[in-house]
């Protein structure tokens, strides 16, 4: 039977009439969220006859969520499945020591595996015999390969790994809880009458050493149970030549010059190298522990090392190749002419690395000529460098596989094989792109400058199919439909993850067929997400022409009001009804409260400030949407913004009143004040660096885009800065943030308190011991609870819900237990 409701929420004028009726599926809930099972990473053995995945359990079940992302893996187990079997995959460790284990690499020979796991407070490697299961713990806890190769197979009876001097949890992992368990620690100290302190510098007071932890790399012989230590100090990057000899440590050196901002994704500190002769322990600082960049670190076949030695300047293209001889101790610089490397820069670095690799005995790099726009593969070394890419029609790619005698690139949809004697496109079906594997768990330098050595490429075709690409035989199909999430891809298999309504699904394709490894999040059955459906705003730029409305569960009804959800930079793709499980600006969520979700796609940053035409274009995707779906009601619209789509909220909040309520999550409001802002969780954890040069990147040179220090642009910091116009703001602002964001605390407070001076209705929730993406399952609960009602409190109940909605009383109050 259907239960009439009878709400007047606040600031509506009228009584509204609520119809809520039971349905047969259940909304997407935020326990929805919580209960909801991964996979991780995948591999699969040298000979591709086992596949070995991570499963991890239900995000409530971690033993502990002050881990960010990494929590998930205290729930992780490793699963393994044979590919010529018919029985299903099994347990890889006994059940007493399955929980929290991840992957780790193979033996050459892949009759031993490296795994972790993550229990509590401890992080320990092992490595695991692969027909009998059975582990061996180490004692020791390698260092997440974020930054480079911490763990080597030198053969299948020994290892090379680094790991934390003290035991802590890596950085990487619980870095956010040590700052917590610090700042606790010195403020105990002071309590006691001692000192709590940390102390920064700059200038002639600069730090001269790095902050990281101290770390120590082992040999392990597994056959005698020994191990020798080879190194201390702050090694980021490991790499080690085919023989086995020459091993080459990157270290951490000093902080870099203070001159420039950091973005976010670049290194504070200078790479120092030196290499080891394992056979004789010598050590050689080549070209005097010249500063390396990271990213290339390549030995060729016969023993010699390819790196790019960078200027003291730190400029991008300041620099050379050099070839490394260790065993006659001899440095070759390689010339690029006038050629300028291609860096890799993004919004969030400036610099990635150089691209190049070894081909046989001939180094390859990818630059370009001076104002060029293309960059091209040019073979370097004695003479001037020659262009092996110049004859297709288009930029190549990265480098997909390479021969002694040539390599493989994609360009224009297409495959080619490149050697010395010319370009040649190799057979197959048109318009076809890489595949890329959703990697978890690699280096950066593995996944940039180190392509296989092998005579194939996989590459997907516009209608959904795989095939390999072969240089010396015709193209042959894998599969004929691959879910763009691939896990792992040998030359005659491919393990993707893809979500069918009833959860996700881990599948094996082969040129047999396909079948199902593993299901998870089956109750997802019982649930009805909303609808995605396009908007088309005819005045946009062609490439962001088309948005989403996700419709509430049920469709569209008379009156439905709409919940703008917004970034700066934003996909047009499609998005996927059942894939999100942010905890954060969630559209499904919102949709299972019944509202429509209005996901305008929106172009990054321009040239006149993140702040500039924002709203016209958020306002005209607005009216597209509600001129091509009537039953929207334009009277009743509401927005929500996480980070930078929070910023884009308060934007909106200041220019114009057709939004009638906003929630603002974990977002800047000044750009100047974030601009020397020290990060929540790096004030008591000197590991993170001095992350204010972070903060002043990003405001300069990322999303801020301000193009220079605030005392040099103070009128576009203030106009970019939605703070200095706060007197415009006549919505209901709800604001929430974690104290150890690295998006100060201080930007939501000073929002606050401007519209508390003017006596405006705001409300300000600070989650202690939460940082960017909150953790908690607690306070992911509370989270939802509070937005659920502050939504139903300021537009009122929506005609499309199916169940009831909080109270309409603005939601206020003090914790919520989980």
């Amino acid at each position: 039977m259907c239960t009439i409701l009878r709400l007047t929420p606040w600031m509506l004028a009228a009584t509204l009439v609520l119809t809520a009726c039971p349905s047969q599926a259940d909304p997407f809930r935020v326990d929805h969220i919580l209960q909801r099972e991964a996979f991780g990473s995948v591999r699969l053995s040298p000979d591709g006859r086992k596949i070995l995945f991570e499963r991890q359990g239900p995000y409530e079940s971690a033993d502990r969520f002050d881990l960010g992302f990494f929590g998930g893996w205290t729930t992780s187990e490793v699963w393994v499945a044979d590919r010529t079997a018919s029985t299903p995959p099994r347990p890889l460790l006994a059940a007493a020591e399955s929980r929290g284990v991840v992957l780790g690499d193979f033996s050459p020979s892949g009759r031993r595996l490296v795994v972790h796991r993550l229990q509590h407070d401890r992080w320990e490697t092992g490595v695991v015999e692969l027909a009998t299961g059975v582990v061996a713990w180490l004692g020791l806890g390698a260092e997440p390969p974020v930054k480079g190769q911490t763990v080597i197979w030198r053969s299948d009876q020994e290892l090379l790994l680094t790991a934390r001097s003290d035991g802590d949890l890596p950085y990487e992992i619980g870095g956010i809880a040590r700052a917590v368990r610090e700042t606790d620690r010195r403020r105990q100290v002071s309590a006691l009458g001692g000192v709590g302190i940390t102390v920064w510098g700059a200038g002639r007071l600069a730090d001269k050493e790095g902050y990281g932890a101290p770390l120590r790399t082992w040999r392990i012989d597994l056959a005698n149970a020994e191990r020798t230590l080879l190194a201390e100090g702050q090694t980021l990057d490991m790499a080690l030549s085919d023989d086995g000899r020459w091993l080459a440590m990157l270290d951490r050196g000093a902080p870099a010059p203070a001159t420039e901002p950091l973005r976010s994704l670049e290194p504070p500190e200078r790479r120092r190298l030196r290499l080891q002769d394992l056979a004789t322990g010598e050590w050689w600082e080549a070209c005097g522990g010249c500063e390396v960049a990271s990213g290339l670190l390549g030995w060729s076949r016969d023993g010699k090392l390819l790196v790019w030695e960078r200027e003291t300047t730190l400029a991008s293209t300041n620099g050379r190749l050099l070839v490394l001889d260790p065993a006659r101790k001899a440095v070759a610089p390689l010339s690029l002419g006038d050629l300028e490397p291609e860096v890799g820069a993004t919004r969030d670095a400036g610099f990635q690395t150089v691209r190049a690799v070894w081909r046989g005995a001939d180094v390859v790099a990818l630059a370009r000529q001076p104002g060029a726009s293309r960059a091209d593969w040019y073979r370097v070394g004695e003479g001037e460098p020659i262009n092996l890419t110049a004859s297709l029609p288009g930029a190549p790619g990265g480098i997909e596989a390479v021969q002694d005698d040539g390599f493989i690139v994609g360009a224009e949809g297409a495959f080619w094989s490149i050697s010395v004697g010319g370009a040649r496109r190799l057979a197959g079906p048109e318009g076809v792109s890489a595949v890329a594997t959703t990697t978890l768990w690699t280096s950066p330098r593995l996944r940039l400058n180190a392509p296989e050595q092998k005579l194939w490429v996989l590459g997907r075709a516009p209608d959904g199919s795989v095939w390999r690409f072969d240089r010396d035989h015709p193209a042959e199909v894998i599969a004929a439909t691959v879910a763009a999430d691939v896990r792992a891809a040998g030359a005659d298999l491919l393990v993707s993850r893809r979500v069918e309504h009833d959860g996700e699904v881990l599948d094996l394709q082969t040129l047999e067929g396909r079948r199902s490894l593993a299901r998870i999040n089956g109750f997802l059955v019982n649930v009805e997400f909303g609808e995605p459906l396009p908007v088309t705003t005819l005045s946009a730029q062609a490439a962001y022409r088309t948005s989403w409305l996700i419709a509430p569960p049920g469709g569209l009804r008379p009156g439905t009001p709409v919940i703008l959800l917004a970034y700066p930079g934003a996909s047009t793709h499609r998005p996927d009804s059942r894939g999100d499980s942010s905890a954060m600006a969630n559209a499904q969520l919102l949709a299972g409260f019944g509202y429509a979700v209005l996901l305008p796609a929106l172009p990054g940053t321009g040239p006149d400030g993140p702040a500039s035409h924002l709203t016209e274009r958020v306002l005209a995707t607005l009216d597209a949407a509600l001129e091509q779906y009537p039953d929207l009601d334009g009277n009743r619209v509401g927005y929500i913004g996480h980070s930078f789509g929070g910023y884009a909220g308060l934007v909106l909040a200041t220019e114009t009143d057709r939004i009638r309520s906003f929630v603002v999550l974990s977002s800047s409001a000044n750009l100047a004040a974030a601009w020397g802002a020290f990060a929540g969780f790096a004030r008591a954890n000197q590991e993170f660096g001095l992350y204010v040069r972070r903060s002043a990147g990003w405001s300069e040179q990322g999303q801020g885009a301000m193009g220079g220090p605030p005392w040099n642009l103070s009128e576009t910091y203030v106009r970019n800065s939605p703070f200095f116009s706060a007197r415009s703001i006549t919505a209901p602002v709800l604001l929430v943030h974690g104290d150890l964001d690295f998006v100060p605390l201080t930007e939501a407070e000073s929002v606050f308190t401007a519209l508390w001076r003017q006596n405006k209705d705001v409300q300000l929730v600070t989650y202690w011991g939460e940082h960017h993406l909150f953790s908690s399952p607690g306070v992911i609960r509370d989270l939802w609870n509070r937005i659920d009602g502050w939504f139903a409190s300021t537009l009122g109940p929506s005609p499309a819900r199916l169940t009831v909605p909080p109270s309409s009383e603005l939601p206020i109050g003090g914790p919520t237990p989980p």
